[in-house]
Order: C-alpha cells, then sequence, then structure tokens
C-alpha cells in the first residue's frame, strides 16, 4: 500500500515544473540540530547538498545520495561522482518539489560515517530568489569527525 509520501513521489516523477518563479523553505533535522534554509527553486539537488553541508559546517569532501519515498517506488538520487559505482538516475532539480509542502525525504552523507539529514519542504513561497539562506539555526551543529583527537595531528 501507497504510502501519502510514495504518492506525492510518484506526481513529482510524472511532473516538471518550470523553475524561477518561487523559493523553497527546507528543513533539515540530524541529531538535535535543526536548520532551516530558504533557496530559489532553481537549484538543484546537488546545490541543496552543498548548502545542507554548509548549516551544519561539515566539509564536503564524502559522496552522498537523496532517498525518496519507499518500497518499490524508493529512489535514490546519487551524486555525480558516484557514477562510476552506482547506476545513477540523474538529478532532479528542486523545482520538482514545488507544490509538495510537506513532503519528506533523506540525504545521506559520507558512506563511512553515514549520517542521516532528514529534510522536508517545509513551504512554497511565491517570489523567487537567486541565492541561499539559512532561516533558522536550533541545537548545536554535529561533530563531524568525533573520533578524531586533534592534538593527535
Amino acid at each position: 500500500e501507497m504510502t501519502d509520501t510514495d504518492l506525492k513521489f510518484q506526481r513529482i516523477l510524472e511532473k516538471s515544473a518550470e523553475p524561477g518563479e518561487h523559493s523553497i523553505e527546507f528543513q533539515i533535522r540530524v541529531g538535535s540540530a535543526v536548520r532551516e534554509i530558504k533557496t530559489g527553486d532553481q537549484h538543484t539537488l546537488e546545490d541543496l547538498h552543498y548548502e545542507i553541508l554548509k548549516s551544519v559546517d561539515f566539509d564536503s569532501d564524502h559522496l552522498y545520495y537523496f532517498q525518496f519515498g519507499s518500497g518499490t517506488l524508493r529512489q535514490k538520487y546519487y551524486a555525480p561522482e558516484c557514477w562510476d559505482f552506482y547506476k545513477r538516475n540523474g538529478f532532479k532539480t528542486s523545482n520538482a518539489f514545488l507544490e509538495y509542502e510537506g513532503l519528506s525525504f533523506e540525504f545521506i552523507y559520507d558512506f563511512g560515517d553515514s549520517w542521516h539529514f532528514h529534510v522536508m519542504v517545509k513551504r512554497i513561497i511565491p517570489g523567487h530568489m537567486e541565492g541561499s539562506e539559512m532561516t533558522v539555526v536550533k541545537g548545536a551543529n554535529p561533530e563531524q569527525y568525533p573520533s578524531y583527537d586533534e592534538e593527535e595531528w
């Protein structure tokens, strides 16, 4: 049986909107940290990955993927650098999320440490912005490499 998220995701796969008319506010949760990022709808998932990492002060030298839906509708969109290792579906631009407030998905970063970021489309805002901005910061940034003691270096 398909969940509400699966139905929304199926509609996204069947539709594509023209970018440049809206802005999207994403809520990101990892551990006890909550961040909200507002960005123009022209940005890609690759752009979003950089914004998420910047929001928690992580470096960006690891591979990642975004995961949408569940069960047979599960789709993974891998970092462009993963194409040698994984079948790659290509990146949907974030404008594919238009009209899907409340859609939740996962951003998995660093396959070794396997950071799971929970992302939700909080709201679609009329009016387009070119860049991105962080609008909410709650909780401390998680420590990206907690097992390394800097004094050992």
